[in-house]
């Protein structure tokens, strides 16, 4: 849910998204980069780096994309689609 609130002090509008929100958000715009590049092929500190996410947001969102069965974590510590075949 998007709510738009006041700065204090500012009389400006501005927008508040929920966090639920913010997390699916999140997951359509990974799940989205894997889907334009089937081969993406990340550790969790590069996810963290490409999507600008602390560790542990980045963390939470492979591991709910894992157990929806989108991605999987390969030997190397990287996380691709489960339908795109990397060793």
């Amino acid at each position: 849910m998007t709510t738009l609130m006041t700065a204090p002090g500012s009389g400006a509008a501005q927008a508040f998204v929920a966090p639920a929100q913010r997390t699916d958000d999140r997951l359509r715009v990974i799940r989205a980069e894997y889907g334009e590049m089937p081969g993406l092929s990340l550790t969790k500190a590069q996810a963290a780096r490409l999507w600008n996410l602390a560790a542990g947001e980045a963390d939470a969102a492979l591991r709910e994309l894992v157990c929806a069965g989108f991605l999987r974590c390969n030997q190397a510590g990287r996380y691709v689609r489960v339908d795109v075949w990397q060793a």
